[in-house]
Order: structure tokens, then sequence, then C-alpha cells
């Protein structure tokens, strides 16, 4: 799958994001978070992402992306977020 290589090329690196998939891998909203960073570091500091924080990672990536490139969300941040990680387990 193209996209999903392309989305791990771009993600590698990152604290607390493996893509291995494209939909619970972006369930902490870091994945998200780390996209924005690659292209334009300076509009989220990656470091300050707290991973535990998921609706905030989520609401940071969703608002940054409206702002800044035009991108409105397809889905609310509880969507995105729902099941918790840790249900998945």
């Amino acid at each position: 799958n193209a996209a999903l290589k392309l989305h791990q090329q771009q993600t590698h690196g990152y604290r607390g994001v493996a893509v291995c998939d494209l939909t619970t891998s972006w369930k902490s909203g870091l994945a998200l978070c780390a996209l924005i960073h690659r292209c334009r570091p300076d509009l989220i500091d990656y470091d300050s992402l707290d991973e535990s924080a998921v609706e905030e990672n989520i609401h940071l990536a969703f608002d940054v992306a409206e702002q800044e490139f035009g991108i409105s969300p397809l889905m609310t941040v509880e969507e995105m977020s729902w099941p918790p990680l840790n249900a998945l387990n």
C-alpha cells in the first residue's frame, strides 16, 4: 500500500509513532502531529507532546491542519479517539 508506506516514511523516528496501518496507528494523534511537524516544524512543538493526552494531540493536529493548510477534519476528536487505545489490546 503506497499510502501506508509514505506515512511510515514521513513519521519514521518520531517518538511514540509506529504507523503499521491506516486506522489504529492514528488514534493517539501523535502520527498526525508528526506529519505536520515533518512539513512545518514551526507549527507544532513535537517534543512537548504528551503521549497520554490523546484528545489534546488530535485537537491540536486538527486545528493546525485547518488553520494553516485549509484541511477540515472529516471526523470529530471523539470519533478519532474512540475506542481508547488501551481498549484495543
